[in-house]
């Protein structure tokens, strides 16, 4: 199998998934330092992008999340192609469980380019942690996610956001067609508190009713953590570990 993880707004393939409190000595990188001893066989990747709010967000340029979709899709097909077929497990959090559903569609849609289509058959799950799924406020679902990513309340830079909610719910149309087809298991992780650290800003950055699909073949678990918290673990023992690590064993 492949573990394939993929970060949010402002995230870093490194950093998004570390627990680094400022009072320990050491880190924990779950995906190389806890995942590999909890699952043996199988391959651990993660997956970086320019996710900087206003370059992603900007539908000025309205390619930007289907570009990013495209790398990935590239990326991944290039790291496999000794076995195109290996089964994928998707994790993603925030915003970029929206890449992987749009990187889905782009491998189920990509009638000539064969190197490409076996990512969609071959993905066996997606997790999601803290994705928003749904919602009439896009708009506001990108600004909350913009002001998490930035670290503060500014409202030069979410006033410059010129989000396409169109855009979005295309993406969330589509993938809830692939559901209703049976191709794959989901599974949705929701945080269970709000951030409370962000100057302006108090609250969940997705919301409950956002943060679950709606579907019948969705299982769904909230979290003790927040949006931040809910992808950092400290040890094996953490019991939000131990909730992520049943759902990937429960897809190998």
């Amino acid at each position: 199998n492949s573990i394939v993880l993929v970060h949010g707004l402002g995230g870093h393939p490194m950093d998004t998934w570390t627990y680094a409190p400022p009072k320990l000595n050491r880190s924990i990188f779950w995906p190389a330092d806890l995942l590999p001893q909890s699952i043996k066989n199988a391959r651990i990747l993660t997956y970086g992008y320019d996710s900087d709010p206003v370059h992603f967000l900007n539908s000025v340029n309205r390619t930007n999340i289907y570009q990013h979709a495209t790398n990935l899709l590239q990326n991944l097909s290039d790291e496999r192609l000794e076995d195109p077929n290996r089964p994928i497990i998707f994790v993603a959090h925030s915003l970029g469980g929206i890449l992987v559903k749009d990187v889905l569609k782009q491998s189920q849609d990509a009638k000539y380019k064969a190197e490409l289509q076996p990512i969609f058959p071959s993905t066996f799950a997606v997790i999601f942690l803290g994705t928003p799924h749904r919602g009439s406020d896009w708009v506001g679902i990108a600004e909350r996610a913009a002001t998490f990513a930035i670290g503060k309340n500014d409202t030069n830079i979410l006033r410059s956001l010129k989000v396409d909610g169109s855009e979005l719910q295309r993406l969330v149309d589509s993938f809830a067609v692939m559901l209703r087809e049976d191709a794959f298991k989901v599974h949705s992780f929701i945080e269970g508190h709000g951030i409370t650290n962000i100057p302006g800003f108090t609250g969940k950055i997705v919301e409950e009713f956002s943060s679950v699909i709606g579907d019948a073949a969705e299982t769904r678990y909230v979290l003790d953590a927040n949006h931040r918290t809910m992808c950092k673990f400290s040890s094996k023992d953490d019991d939000n570990y131990a909730k992520v690590l049943q759902r990937i064993k429960a897809y190998i």
